[in-house]
């Protein structure tokens, strides 16, 4: 919607753009040729002309630095992890391969170059649902709650810091039946004070036991708000092997699964490129958005431009007059410029509350977005202003310099 939204808008912009072209080929040949022809077109017409074309330009401008600002918040932004070097191996759905992934696993962490290894899922990836009982006001209400199974090296591997209890331990059977570890959002959701030690039960033959609380970290895109999440301990249907390791030393990796798997292909990606294509499509927004401004002033600078040498036709004798009488070309071309600048001006001021809630609806499809600053709006204001300055002063002062002469013996 938001790209058929900008199409419209540029097809506006080339269109209004195109009018002094129309104008001009509507002329009589022989009045033109002949010099005798005259711009009869009404400057209110005019007027709204360079107000809507340069208001466009500077809209587009403004929402092209804010999804650039928006993407760079994205990149930039603590996700409570680590997603840098770390490879995610697709695990094929077989009890044969399952059984090898912890042998893979001990292998692989008996290499010096390998960092960290543990059985789990990436954070972008995929998280189901339980059923939970909560009680609300002396209520019980069955809901949904995200839950995954990781290792006792996933938190370590990914830096995710615990801010109470413990982790997770091989060495305690009871860690695999009935302990769990929940996230900051679930202890909130569920108004606990405490949360190491409560016991709640979303199976009637088990009794699950808090163990540790790990700060909120992002486990979806930042579109969505961090929800309540449970983590339980479970490596018997692994989905993904994830491994701290430098790219150049991929092949490690490699000659471990394929010495061990060798009729499965070895396949893999990185998790911070895996994060980040979550976010392609505003790349591409952002791509569009930067070509679209472009492409829009240029066709409202030469829409200016035709208007301008319109203007300057118009008042050719009244320029000699004036440098007659002892004007200088500065004067002139202020004098001529100073009615475009002051529309292209107001075209910018009326592009301000339009980008605002333009831009602001479309962050908010963002659960964490930035925040829009001033500069956004007086940075493409002030560049509008300059290149429509000189778009009109070129023009302006290449009249001003004509033989005074000349332009009164104009007609």
């Amino acid at each position: 919607n938001i790209m058929a939204g900008v199409g419209i808008v540029f097809c506006l912009v080339l269109v209004t753009g195109s009018y002094p072209a129309w104008y001009l080929s509507s002329l009589s040949s022989v009045s033109v040729l002949k010099g005798k022809w005259i711009y009869s077109g009404k400057q209110w017409l005019r007027a709204l002309l360079v107000v809507v074309q340069f208001a466009i330009s500077a809209i587009l401008i403004m929402g092209t630095l804010v999804v650039y600002g928006q993407m760079n918040y994205l990149r930039t932004k603590d996700l409570g992890f680590s997603k840098e070097q770390i490879v995610v191996v697709a695990i094929p759905r077989s009890d044969s391969i399952g059984q090898k992934i912890p042998i893979l696993k001990n292998k692989l962490l008996q290499n010096s170059r390998v960092h960290h290894v543990s059985i789990g899922p990436k954070p972008a990836g995929f998280y189901g649902k339980t059923s939970f009982i909560k009680e609300v006001n002396g209520q019980k209400a069955d809901q949904f709650v995200n839950f995954n199974t990781i290792d006792e090296d996933y938190l370590a591997l990914l830096k995710i810091n615990l801010v109470a209890g413990r982790n997770f331990s091989k060495d305690m059977p009871s860690d695999r039946t009935n302990a769990v570890i929940v996230n900051e959002a679930f202890v909130k959701w569920m108004g606990w004070k405490e949360a190491v030690g409560q016991k709640f039960s979303n199976d009637p033959k088990v009794t699950q036991t808090v163990i540790g609380v790990v700060r909120d970290f992002h486990y979806t895109s930042l579109h969505n708000q961090i929800e309540p999440m449970l983590l339980f301990y479970n490596t018997d249907n692994p989905i993904n092997l994830l491994v701290n390791i430098r790219p150049t030393d991929l092949d490690v990796v490699r000659s471990a699964w394929e010495a061990l798997i060798p009729n499965r292909p070895f396949e893999y990606s990185f998790l911070d490129t895996e994060f980040e294509a979550q976010y392609r499509q505003e790349e591409k927004m952002m791509t569009l958005f930067t070509w679209f401004s472009a492409l829009t002033l240029l066709i409202a600078c030469l829409g200016l431009f035709g208007l301008a040498s319109f203007a300057t036709i118009q008042r050719t004798k009244e320029i000699g007059v004036r440098k007659v009488l002892g004007a200088n070309i500065s004067s002139i071309v202020l004098l001529l410029s100073k009615d475009f600048i002051q529309l292209v001006l107001i075209a910018n001021l009326l592009s301000w509350p339009l980008a605002y809630w333009g831009t602001h609806q479309w962050l908010e499809n963002y659960a964490f977005r930035m925040d829009i600053s001033p500069w956004m709006f007086v940075l493409p204001t002030l560049l509008v202003l300059i290149i429509a300055l000189l778009t009109v002063s070129f023009q302006t002062w290449r009249a001003a310099r004509q033989n005074p002469v000349k332009a009164l013996r104009y007609e």
